[in-house]
């Protein structure tokens, strides 16, 4: 509950969509399946994100292949380009792309 209330605060779900009951639980599995960020491949403070929002098309909340791990940051500057009413029709491939310049950038692997 207090999760739904901080994501509202925070813009990252309009005002009066409602998650299907079985969100948590499809999450949790996406993120066991998934465990890491898509653009960086951190490990911590993961989100899973709608590729298609669920308030765009609530058809697709649930699905799997509408859906990809993020971090907090890449969550938003990825998959929102940086404004929460926003999304990224092209994370997928944007994700990727970054995933390969990450791992192989001169200068070494330093971690995000």
């Amino acid at each position: 509950m207090i999760e739904n209330i901080l994501d509202r605060v925070s813009g990252r779900v309009p005002a009066g969509c409602k998650r299907d009951p079985r969100w948590s639980g499809v999450q949790k599995a996406f993120l066991l399946r998934n465990p890491a960020c898509a653009v960086c491949g951190a490990r911590k403070g993961l989100n899973v994100h709608h590729i298609v929002p669920f308030h765009v098309d609530p058809s697709k909340e649930l699905l799997e292949s509408n859906l990809i791990t993020l971090c907090r940051v890449h969550h938003e500057w990825w998959g929102h380009l940086g404004d929460w009413k926003s999304y990224n029709v092209d994370i997928i491939k944007d994700a990727l792309a970054w995933n390969e310049k990450i791992k192989n950038r001169p200068g070494g692997k330093i971690g995000l």
